[in-house]
């Protein structure tokens, strides 16, 4: 049987080849090879045509990125017609940045923060803070409170200090009603302005009682009305005096009404000696 075998002829195909193993008379070794005669292939992808890959040829797959992340963001699925490369439900990376490339927009998210830049103003949300930016005046609210900073302005902040507003007036400010609320201009304007109305009336009545004359001589009695005006206010007085009949003691009872709907009394007694 050996003679036989040893007898017959032995021709390698296609990618086969045929050694005699070393040491062992009667052995032979049939192997596949790789000798460039593979088989072609097409390559499709989502975008472009369909290409055809010749054995031997070299397939590029590239991406474009450089900074590479060590997260499986990525996964490869198994199809009928080939692979496909499926993307993860969570994905973990260090930072993403979206860049719509006019005036400078873009957004950026990474661990810390979330910063959203429209070319002309800047928004940076962080769990300590919200930070807004357009250039001339930065706003800054954290957990200690509201900062605003102006390049040409004193910095306004509202902690839990208090308010400091820079110098600045606090506008549109409803009118006080309890009795620790804070007055505006306009409340202050009307209190001021009926004080000086019943400010003006006092006078005007005082005017009024000073002009009231009395009884002059001895044994006599008098009844006297006067009138006073004072700022637009004015004032009436009546008055009743009388004098004893020695003459060395006179005794004065008055009282006055004015414009604003106010009374007053007053009495007096002199002794002459």
């Amino acid at each position: 049987l050996y003679a036989k075998i040893s007898a017959a002829k032995y021709e390698a195909g296609d990618n086969v080849s045929i050694k005699k193993k070393e040491g062992a008379d009667n052995t032979f070794v049939i192997s596949a090879t790789n000798s460039g005669g593979g088989t072609d292939f097409n390559v499709k992808g989502d975008v472009g045509e369909e290409t055809q890959v010749k054995s031997g040829d070299t397939v590029n797959i590239t991406g474009g990125a450089t900074g590479l992340s060590h997260n499986a963001n990525i996964g490869v699925e198994k199809a009928d017609d080939g692979l496909k490369l499926r993307l993860a439900k969570d994905i973990t990376t260090e930072s993403v940045t979206l860049s719509k490339g006019e005036n400078g927009k873009s957004t950026k998210m990474d661990a810390e923060s979330v910063t959203v830049n429209n070319g002309k103003q800047s928004t940076k949300v962080s769990a300590e803070s919200v930070s807004v930016n357009n250039g001339s005046q930065h706003t800054t609210v954290n957990a200690g409170g509201i900062s605003v900073n102006s390049n040409n302005q004193a910095p306004v902040s509202l902690t839990s200090r208090g308010l400091d507003n820079g110098g600045n007036r606090i506008s549109n400010v409803a009118d006080g009603v309890q009795p620790h609320d804070a007055v505006n201009v306009s409340q202050l304007n009307r209190v001021k302005k009926k004080m000086e109305k019943h400010s003006d009336a006092g006078t005007a009545a005082a005017i009024a009682v000073g002009n009231l004359p009395h009884a002059m001589h001895s044994g006599k009695s008098m009844v006297a009305v006067a009138g006073g005006s004072y700022g637009g206010e004015s004032a009436v007085a009546i008055g009743v005096s009388h004098t004893n009949e020695k003459g060395n003691v006179i005794l004065k009872l008055s009282g006055t009404s004015d414009s604003n709907g106010k009374y007053g009394v007053g009495a007096g007694v002199g002794y002459e000696f």
